[in-house]
């Protein structure tokens, strides 16, 4: 996904750009808020960059890995912690008496610990390859002369 805004801040290999907010940055968590409808992102820089200048930043998406952290793996887990609960409940209570609670109870467990679990995995691992990147300089930026030729893509 590509999205255009300003460096406002050039670090040592990054930037900061500040862009408006998109729909699709209501589940994304790259960007940091800032108010008024503006996103800060932090992106690998291009030699040159100075506060001021408009950039493209390509925003990398790996679509398979988002739906199973989000959808496959919890429901894997709900119902791995659903099968647990009522086998161990048919063990410890044969009356049945405590079945869907802890069937209920055990699902909720799991599916609590999966979120916890890539809450954790994103936070060591999700920035390998996932970083966003400046692509270009767009036409208006501070240095005119260095704008490359706009491709199709």
């Amino acid at each position: 996904m590509i999205e255009r805004g300003s460096v406002v801040e050039v670090k040592s290999d990054t930037v900061v750009v500040e862009m408006a907010r998109a729909e699709a940055c209501d589940h994304c968590r790259c960007c940091i808020a800032i108010g008024d409808g503006k996103m800060h992102l932090e992106a690998k820089a291009l030699p040159g960059l100075e506060p001021g200048d408009r950039v493209a930043v390509e925003v990398p998406i790996n679509r398979l890995r988002a739906v199973f952290l989000i959808f496959v793996l919890p429901l894997g887990a709900v119902l791995l912690g659903a099968l647990l609960g009522k086998t161990l409940s048919d063990a410890f209570f044969p009356d049945g008496g405590y079945a869907n609670l802890m069937a209920i109870g055990f699902a909720l467990v799991f599916v609590l610990a999966t979120f916890a679990g890539i809450t954790v995995y994103e936070r060591k691992t999700g920035a390998k390859g996932s970083q966003p990147y400046v692509i270009r300089r767009e036409p208006g930026s501070t240095k005119e002369e260095n704008v490359p030729e706009e491709t199709e893509e």
